[in-house]
């Protein structure tokens, strides 16, 4: 391993970020698309003693042996590197801030029993906000508007769409059957199966089975280190918006669009609004940059910048707040499923704080 040259200068990549928790602290490999706990301490040197000679930060730290520990496990790492003077100017920060061609990147689609509603104009609308990414989920009913939904949105700009279905023992089949409707379906979960599984075949989308119910799979998404991302992508975006939230319209199975399917608040149905001018609105777009830093209990979460989390923000009190309590207590280091865990609590009036 490379040894520690205290007459070098200490550089961190510019794509590993540490990001300090109440507890603890994660180093986000933004590139390799990792992540490691760091204790606090060394969250604070990486970020107080960036660009500065290595000797100094034993000396301030009056040579203990800890910086050993941490030094071994940054070059290991690869997170640092052990510069000249001469190379410091080579070594450019991360721009974090984000852009997108997009006016919205994802729609998602509830069909009912009673779903109708103008697929052209639909279609024209989506196009027009350069929507890449759809997801539909089947409350109730049969496939019949899901089909010509599929059908009618051939050759849009739309990148992947993603479907979420009830289970059904010839799900093969029917996987097979949706594909050949339309190719650029990538996923399908199929929900209230008999067991989780994942398949995957060629030619097909991924498919997976879950026991869940098709509410039960949001539930499943809130907070779950399952469903974390750590790339340049997100964790750019969430330093301003909301990752769930952000540039998302929502169409409910009355043909009624949202800014949230957890919210009550409508904006009319689909084919007698300008869907292009309404998502323009501040009211639309409300939730769009609630950013983690400012969010109660998420601001001291070390996840906060690789979580998409969907529960509904609330302002309360010129900060805002979720009304259901997370799954993970950063103030505990422990998940909902550990022993020890207690519901989290805003750090400002914490019964976990000392």
């Amino acid at each position: 391993m490379t040894p520690i040259d205290k007459n070098k200068y200490f550089v961190v990549h510019a794509d590993c970020i540490p990001v300090k928790g109440y507890k603890r602290s994660c180093l986000y490999d933004l590139t390799r698309k990792k992540y490691y706990f760091i204790p606090n301490s060394l969250c604070e040197i990486i970020k107080d003693y960036n660009g500065q000679l290595i000797s100094k930060i034993f000396e301030d730290f009056n040579n203990n042996p800890i910086l050993n520990e941490y030094f071994t496990f940054l070059i290991e790492k690869e997170v640092i590197h052990q510069s000249g003077e001469w190379e410091l100017e080579s070594f450019l920060p991360i721009d974090l801030k984000w852009k997108h061609p997009s006016r919205i990147s994802t729609t998602v689609i509830d069909v009912g029993r009673a779903t109708n509603f103008n697929i052209v104009k639909l279609r024209s609308a989506l196009d027009s906000l350069g929507v890449k990414h759809l997801q539909i989920r089947k409350i109730e009913g049969d496939t019949d508007f899901i089909n010509q939904l599929l059908s009618g949105l051939l050759n849009t700009r739309l990148k992947s769409i993603e479907l979420i279905l009830p289970f059904a023992d010839n799900y093969l089949e029917e996987t097979k059957r949706l594909k050949r409707i339309n190719s650029k379906i990538l996923l399908v979960y199929f929900y209230a199966s008999h067991t989780f599984k994942t398949v995957k075949e060629a030619n097909l989308p991924m498919i997976i089975l879950t026991k869940d119910s098709v509410q039960m799979l949001h539930i499943e998404k809130s907070p779950n280190p399952k469903y974390f991302a750590v790339n340049i992508q997100l964790f750019v975006e969430s330093q301003k918006h909301n990752t769930f939230y952000n540039r998302k319209i929502f169409i409910d199975k009355d043909g009624q669009l949202k800014n949230s399917f957890f919210g009550n608040t409508t904006f009319g149905h689909i084919d007698s609004i300008d869907t292009c001018a309404i998502i323009e609105t501040p009211q639309f777009q409300e939730f769009w940059f609630v950013e983690k830093d400012k969010t109660a209990v998420c601001k001291d979460c070390e996840f906060r910048f690789m979580c998409t989390d969907p529960r509904i923000p609330l302002k309360e009190n010129d900060e805002w707040v979720h009304t259901i309590s997370c799954r993970y207590n950063p103030y505990l280091s422990k998940w909902v499923w550990e022993e020890g865990f207690e519901k989290p609590f805003s750090k400002s009036f914490s019964i976990h704080e000392n």
